[in-house]
């Protein structure tokens, strides 16, 4: 299986095989860490699988590839939290 997430440059990854399911959560995930300025996705074309998800900080000094990963799985890590958090009260609900 190839690598479905690359860094494009310090700003921008490419994310293939999601689509606005997992990306408009995503951006919303990592746009609730204060130390990002912006963060926003595409999708350019609706016949290309690929989205495109570029992350900006605050601070300039941060704005390089590792602080950039480090954030993104912040955010992943984030979103399961929550999702985890509505499995459980789905299960209680029982």
């Amino acid at each position: 299986m190839s690598n479905k997430i690359k860094v494009l440059d310090e700003y921008t990854f490419s994310i293939t095989d999601e689509d606005h399911t997992l990306m408009n959560p995503l951006q919303w995930s990592i746009s609730q860490d204060k130390s990002v300025d912006i963060c926003g996705y595409t999708i350019p074309h609706p016949s290309e699988n690929i989205a495109t998800l570029r992350i900006q900080f605050k601070d300039e000094n941060r704005q390089n590839k590792t602080e950039k990963k480090d954030t993104l799985i912040e955010g992943c890590d984030r979103l399961e939290r929550i999702i985890n958090e509505m499995m459980k009260q789905l299960e209680d609900t029982k």
